[in-house]
């Protein structure tokens, strides 16, 4: 047997029970010494007696209370509180059973410390009366503060650097980990507090997220120093609404600290109560980045404009791609209008309900990808202070769009062939493989069989992304679209302008179809915007589309006028290679937030 203070200036301390006996009192040849006037200098002796615990009177003034009833001696059973003075103390097995559930209904290190009973929490609607309610001032001051400084917060970083020091200054965990979970993709860590080397808890976390229940679970082992000590684990799951959206893991060990069930208690009430406020923040950053997004793709629509037979061959075989799971390549010149037919592919696929992640392969520097690829743990490398899922968890149960593809490198076209082919992976820093299940769609203006016969384009990866093949002819080879399509966008900007335009005059759309259109529709797009902004009358006539160069189509050598997005594009990549690939130097030269950095790089839209 183990006596174990929870409470009081030695807190977290455990002793052995022998048949030699603990003595508690103030003088210091005492086994347990409290230098508290309540104490007597040598008050009482704990021994074993048989398979009995009996605590016997050294002539103590004032009585301890065992589980809250005054007493000088008698016999103790597993699971009572002692209390004397402010010093607080629980008499356990060094060995704890399982309370009888099972080993199939909890982890095999998960042991009861009270009276044989495991020290299980419901929930979201398995939770009684006395559970929901703190048992002190202090924890219920504690969850209003919490809730009150989280209530504030704006995004998942502020919500984080909140809650770990709440939690930190409550409970005294050596470690602890905040957790995001997904119903497919299961749990990533968005941050930790670790005071030592510390495995994460993860048999402990899938239970408590499995069963919705937060439990405390005690198991014997070593300390640093070889001695014996006993290890406490706290999980809770965070909830919305009766689903699991995270989870909160706690750690300590003895002589450091100790949980107990009033702890276990107060994490559950924490986990209930923060579900709602970090699924607030989650949807929250989710718009900020769609709004970002839709305002880099202003004008731009998800159709597919067009009615002429390279066109309706378009969408005949999007529709035979989208019935199946095959990975998709998409070949086509720049400004076809590839990410428009990949998102299109996902909205007609099973997995449309799931995510769809691009990945601009051109964008993300070389010896970054990896890290925005797969994410990494944290400490993997210099500056990776909180770890990062990737972009490849991000996209786990739906599509992944992997933009110019034919600018990978070979080391990176190795990373992608494994997880393509396995469909797995392994962070930076990570001890094991993740799973992920994403269907890939690919696009490319390279020709990427050419590359292959080069040596710069691994054969065995174009054949895992050439499951099926969309290629999108260019402008000049589908003229009988560009009325349709310039008026499309003609009605999309004309709901910003500025002014009323009426439409395009004939003569100004003679002039778009004698064009060869380099840019393909993107260009197409652009001189209509540039058009609708410089209209000196009621339509656009052809000086307000020919106020710009456009080579006739007969002159191949034209080069296409850049976009905003295109010079924008090129300014952060020149300014990513002059900070030598540092994401943190390169936003403050840029005059933004990493945030906003990480959000340009995966989303330099291509456009249709």
């Amino acid at each position: 047997m183990q006596l174990v203070s929870i409470g009081g200036h030695t807190k977290g301390a455990c002793w052995r029970l022998s048949e030699r006996g603990l003595t508690l009192g103030r003088d210091q040849d005492n086994d347990i010494v409290l230098d508290d006037s309540i104490v007597s200098r040598r008050h009482c002796r704990f021994v074993i007696a048989g398979s009995r615990v009996v605590m016997e009177d050294l002539g103590c003034r004032n009585p301890l209370l065992v589980n809250g009833v005054p007493m000088r001696s008698g016999v103790l059973e597993t699971g009572d509180e002692v209390t004397i003075g402010g010093e607080r103390f629980l008499l356990v097995k060094p060995v704890l059973n399982s309370g009888g559930r099972g080993p199939d209904r909890t982890p095999s290190d998960t042991q009861s410390i009270d009276l044989g009973r495991p020290l299980f929490l419901g929930v979201d609607g398995h939770v009684d009366a006395e559970q929901e309610s703190p048992r002190t001032i202090q924890d219920l001051l504690t969850l209003q503060q919490v809730l009150t400084k989280l209530a504030r917060c704006r995004d998942r970083e502020e919500f984080t650097a909140l809650l770990k020091p709440a939690l930190s200054e409550r409970f005294h965990p050596r470690a602890l980990w905040i957790l995001l979970a997904n119903e497919e993709q299961g749990t990533f860590v968005l941050d930790q507090e670790i005071q030592e080397e510390t495995a994460l808890p993860e048999e402990s976390i899938q239970t408590a997220l499995k069963e919705m229940r937060g439990f405390l679970s005690v198991h014997r082992g070593q300390d640093d120093g070889g001695r014996e000590a006993m290890s406490f684990t706290l999980v809770t799951p965070v909830t919305v609404g009766g689903t699991a959206i995270g989870a909160l893991a706690l750690m300590t060990q003895t002589p450091y600290g100790v949980f107990v069930e009033d702890d276990l208690r107060l994490l559950v009430l924490l986990g209930q109560s923060l579900g709602p406020m970090l699924w607030a923040v989650e949807d929250m950053e989710q718009l900020r980045r769609d709004n970002e997004y839709l305002r880099a793709r202003a004008g731009e629509s998800l159709a597919l404009v067009g009615g002429s037979h390279p066109m309706r061959e378009v969408r005949r075989r999007m529709g035979l791609a989208a019935k199946s799971e095959l990975s998709v390549l998409i070949t086509g010149e720049t400004g076809t209008g590839k990410e428009l037919v990949a998102r299109l592919l996902h909205q007609q696929s099973a997995r449309r309900r799931g995510p769809f992640v691009v990945v601009n392969c051109a964008a993300i520097p070389h010896e970054l990808f990896e890290s925005f690829m797969f994410g990494y743990e944290r400490g993997a490398f210099t500056g990776a202070d909180r770890s990062s899922p990737g972009l490849l968890a991000e996209a786990h149960g739906g599509t992944i769009f992997l933009d110019e593809v034919g600018d990978l490198s070979l080391e990176n076209q190795a990373r992608i062939l494994r997880s393509i082919e396995y469909g797995t992976y392994r962070r930076p820093g990570a001890d094991k493989d993740s799973r992920v299940d994403v269907r890939v769609v690919s696009a490319t203006n390279r020709d990427l069989r050419a590359g292959v016969q080069r040596g710069a384009f691994r054969e065995d990866l174009l054949h895992r992304l050439n499951g099926f093949e969309l290629h999108l002819p260019p402008l000049r080879d589908r003229t009988d679209d560009i009325p349709e399509l310039a008026r499309h966008f003609f009605e999309l900007a004309r709901q910003q302008a500025k002014r009323p335009v009426r439409g395009i005059a004939r003569e100004a759309m003679e002039f778009l179809q004698s064009q060869s259109w380099p840019g393909n529709v993107r260009e197409l797009r652009n001189c209509i915007l540039r058009a609708m902004s410089v209209a000196r009358g009621e339509t656009i006539q052809a000086r307000d589309v020919s106020d710009v160069h456009l080579a006739p189509r007969e002159n191949g050598d034209a080069t296409p006028v850049e976009s905003l997005a295109e010079i924008e594009k090129k300014h952060i990549q020149e300014t990513i290679k002059a900070c030598g690939g540092n994401v943190t130097r390169t936003a403050r030269a840029l005059g933004i937030s990493r945030s906003t950095l990480y959000e340009k790089m995966r989303h330099f839209s291509p456009g249709q």
